[in-house]
């Protein structure tokens, strides 16, 4: 059971208040329907984050957010294993980072003791503190300070991290939780149980090289390289159905529909009977079709990529 559940049927427990910052799981959880009618079942929902998002919308109360801009802030960049730090250049005094609101929140609930530092800078000593490094020497060196060598060839002199040490191609791991220990192919439910109805399968989550997840479709520059959804189809599909590039279409799941726009991509784009659409766009939300209680045994994954649907031409009549 996932949280959503829990809002919205009150068990094994009610959950009335949820405290969000940076993240918009109306737009990027499986079945947004469901997760919007989860949050309006809420006593309390406050949001912290940078711009007013489709959850924010919903919420009771709204937290102005610091950028990237606003904090000074540490992180590790894993390929030249290196420490950086990331310089405040302005501020604004009714913005707050992710650590300071925690912590003002913490304190005036009386569990400040869970947050003894008092703000950013202080907690990124106390982070720096086992590797020798400090916050003085990052200023200095904003190409970042190497916290270990650059070693090569690992493997020769350490096995991977997995029981036997090896690439594991039957994993222990596996069995010993209840799974096959050998990838096994299972076709998926809508191949061994077919609808009909939904003749189509829509896939999701492909990675756009301007947006990420919900993010950055507020920014006009981007805007103008890719202004609106677009619902990817094979040439095949569009002739039988007799759609054409830049025609509009109603795709409905057993979930939900939404009003698109149709992209006719080249023959090796897509397979014929697959469409795509890129999610995060409210203007018409991939996740309004997506499952959620339909997951894969072994990750639990919801259903995101293989999306039986419905196909057909809009009529605005």
């Amino acid at each position: 059971m996932t949280a959503v559940d829990i809002m919205i049927t009150e068990k094994p427990y009610p959950l009335k208040c949820i405290i969000l910052t940076a993240a918009n799981p109306i737009l990027t959880n499986p079945n947004s329907t469901k997760v919007k009618k989860a949050f309006e079942n809420l006593e309390l929902l406050v949001v912290h984050d940078l711009f007013m998002t489709q959850t924010a919308q919903c919420a009771d109360y709204i937290i102005p957010a610091a950028s990237f801009m606003e904090r000074t802030e540490l992180f590790v960049h894993d390929i030249f294993q290196t420490i950086n730090l990331t310089k405040k250049v302005i501020s604004f005094p009714d913005c707050s980072d992710e650590y300071q609101f925690w912590h003002d929140l913490a304190v005036r609930l009386g569990a400040g003791d869970y947050y003894p530092w008092k703000d950013e800078t202080e907690l990124n000593r106390w982070l720096l503190e086992p590797t020798g490094i400090t916050l003085e020497e990052l200023y200095a060196r904003p190409e970042g300070i190497p916290y270990k060598p650059i070693t090569y060839n690992k493997w020769q002199k350490t096995p991977f991290s997995t029981p036997s040490g090896k690439v594991e191609f039957v994993s222990q791991y596996l069995e010993n939780m209840g799974y096959d220990r050998l990838p096994v192919y299972k076709s998926p439910q809508y191949l061994r149980n077919p609808d009909v109805k939904y003749p189509y399968v829509l896939t999701t989550g492909a990675r756009s090289v301007l947006y990420y997840h919900s993010r950055y479709r507020e920014i006009p520059r981007f805007r103008t390289a890719i202004p609106e959804p677009e619902m990817e189809m094979h040439p095949k599909d569009c002739k039988e159905l007799g759609i054409i590039d830049g025609d509009r279409v109603k795709v409905t799941s057993c979930k939900g529909e939404i009003n698109i726009k149709v992209k006719t991509v080249s023959e090796n784009a897509i397979v014929p009977g697959v469409v795509h659409i890129l999610h995060g766009w409210n203007e018409a939300d991939a996740n309004a079709l997506t499952i959620d209680d339909v997951n894969d045994p072994v990750s639990g994954f919801p259903l995101s990529k293989s999306v039986p649907v419905n196909i057909k031409k809009y009529n605005s009549q």
